[in-house]
């Protein structure tokens, strides 16, 4: 799909993100819930909404120009483990 936006410069880069403490679970989520997720990532802990905005906005800036077809995993190790 690339090859046909290619004469219009465009590019496609898209961030992959993980488990977001915060907004990602219902507030009454039991702590066994939490424990077994944080469990599951690398880190050992969850993402916050201030790290995935940050990957976003490297995407989003000219900082990013030379990517193209690009996917950056945010979640902590989570696909690794």
């Amino acid at each position: 799909m690339i090859q046909q936006w290619k004469s219009w410069s465009a590019s496609a880069r898209c961030n992959d993100t993980g488990i977001i403490g915060k907004s990602g679970l219902p507030a009454e989520a039991a702590a066994d819930v939490k424990a077994s997720l944080k469990a599951k990532i690398l880190q050992g802990r969850l993402g916050s909404s201030d790290e995935i905005a940050r990957v976003v906005l490297f995407l989003a800036s000219d900082d990013s120009s030379f990517m193209t077809v690009e996917e950056i995993v945010v979640d902590g190790g989570m696909t690794h483990l």
